[in-house]
């Protein structure tokens, strides 16, 4: 079951806002990019690795979320209110 628990950086919420500032999410491909260098990631390079059940993970603020969250969440301005599934079933597949 996926709570609705609230992940902290620096005594605020992680939100869309924070997540807009660091990656860019492209729609066509649904892949995120680095667009903060400051994380010592460089700028453009793709975020993320393949979690070890599939999806494709990312590592924000010392805390990692499943990709296909975070489209929702940069798409949507909010995070999704229960589960949410790939349409095509492909774990990897991150497009909204």
């Amino acid at each position: 079951m996926i709570t609705k628990k609230l992940i902290a950086f620096k005594g605020k919420e992680f939100n869309a806002l924070r997540l807009r500032s660091l990656l860019r999410y492209e729609l066509l491909t649904g892949e995120f990019f680095w667009i903060d260098g400051g994380h010592s990631h460089p700028i453009n390079k793709r975020a993320g690795s393949a979690h070890n059940c599939g999806y494709w993970a990312i590592r924000v603020d010392g805390k990692s979320y499943l990709a296909h969250r975070l489209a929702w969440l940069y798409v949507h301005d909010r995070w999704p209110h229960s589960q949410i599934d790939h349409v095509d079933g492909n774990r990897r597949n991150n497009r909204l």
